[in-house]
């Protein structure tokens, strides 16, 4: 195990302590909101330390300089079961030796590690266990055999955390229905919002598509994985761009993207649907943008849904939870059912041909910044310290 000091945080010493244990920081929605804690945590003074498996994530470099990184040394292992059961040890020995006040976890795999960790330490570090997702879903992707050992081990070993977040009502429900006391479930806002978002949705956007208004940009942003149904999206905007003039932009990257390509030829739309990769600053695409759609199938809180409404960028989704939820049951944006085509291609046009007004979104947007966020999270570490 080793730590990597990025900054001289010596300061913070007598002001509390927060460690987030990520085991890995790649591109995605649970990683960059713990990322974020991480930093508005640090920027109140508090010592803080971000705890990964190894520095492989391309987030990483993305951490500021007054958080500590922790690097555990664990070998990826041939399993994902193999990877986190390994972390176990070397977690236990940096809360011996660090004892943090409050170690903060962000999915079920890492939730588990964090409680088996600071039982074996013997540590009285306050565990605050936190999900971003409805978990049916999120255990989805397993075997029915391990499926079953964690809903297991989910309903009895969360309670024994110190706190238990859930990041929407639907997460919430989701935990419940595993045995999960909803009264010891608490509701905190995703930090979507960091100070310098408005100044990295301003940046300009060098692609041609982006200079000229006269053609309306689609825009749809997250990993190219099957959970985030891109291809539902293509075949909606195939059947609008015509009528529309519109062009689609996906920013994202992932194991579907030959797929996505091959289906674009196919739909005879490939002229006019750009597959944009990873972008560091997605908001100034966003905000350039003349629709969000979230074509997702499910979400806990999706957080390009806020990134778009900051930026006055009207947002088309799907009935997920997480959408629902975040569009007040479409009081913010439009709601299509998931997996429906014609549907959302009509909420597209018709946004297109009568955008709304942007203000009740971006007013609504403002709950979600990083420094409101930080406030409800230090007030939950506040009662248990």
């Amino acid at each position: 195990m080793s730590v990597e000091l990025r900054g001289t945080p010596n300061d913070l010493a007598d002001r509390g302590s927060v460690a987030l244990y990520v085991p890995a920081l790649d591109r995605g929605g649970a990683e960059t909101v713990m990322l974020r804690l991480a930093a508005g945590f640090a920027r109140r003074g508090i010592k803080t330390w971000l705890v990964v498996h190894d520095k492989s994530g391309a987030l990483l470099q993305e951490a500021p300089g007054e958080v500590r990184v922790v690097d555990l040394q664990v070998s990826p292992g041939c399993t994902l079961l193999s990877a986190n059961t390994g972390a176990i040890r070397p977690l236990a020995a940096f809360l011996r030796k660090q004892h943090p006040d409050v170690l903060m976890t962000p999915f079920p795999h890492a939730n588990l590690v964090a409680l088996a960790a600071r039982r074996l330490a013997g540590a009285s570090t306050r565990v605050v266990v936190s999900e971003h997702s409805p978990l049916d879903r999120a255990l989805s992707g397993h075997r029915r055999w391990r499926r079953v050992v964690l809903q297991s081990l989910i309903g009895r070993a969360y309670p024994r955390a110190s706190a238990i977040v859930a990041v929407s009502e639907g997460v919430k429900r989701s935990l419940v229905a595993l045995g999960v006391p909803g009264e010891r479930i608490d509701i905190l806002p995703n930090p979507v919002l960091p100070e310098q978002f408005w100044g990295m949705a301003a940046e300009p956007v060098e692609h041609p598509w982006f200079q000229d208004r006269s053609r309306p940009v689609v825009i749809g942003v997250g990993r190219l994985e099957p959970v985030k149904d891109f291809a539902t999206l293509l075949r909606a905007f195939a059947r609008i761009r015509n009528a529309t003039g519109s062009r689609l932009v996906l920013v994202g990257d992932g194991r579907e993207r030959a797929a996505l390509e091959a289906l674009a030829v196919e739909l005879e739309i490939a002229d006019d649907v750009w597959l944009a990769g990873f972008q560091a600053k997605p908001a100034a695409f966003v905000a350039k943008s003349r629709v969000l759609v979230s074509s997702s199938r499910f979400e806990g809180a999706p957080l390009v849904v806020i990134e778009a409404l900051a930026c006055g960028c009207p947002v088309v989704a799907t009935m997920n939870p997480g959408a629902i939820e975040m569009l007040e049951d479409g009081r913010y944006g439009r709601l299509v059912p998931i997996g429906d085509p014609d549907a959302m291609a009509a909420a597209i046009r018709d946004v297109l041909q009568q955008p709304p007004d942007p203000a009740p979104g971006r007013q609504h947007a403002a709950r979600f910044t990083v420094q409101h966020s930080v406030d409800r999270y230090l007030a939950l570490f506040d009662g248990l310290c």
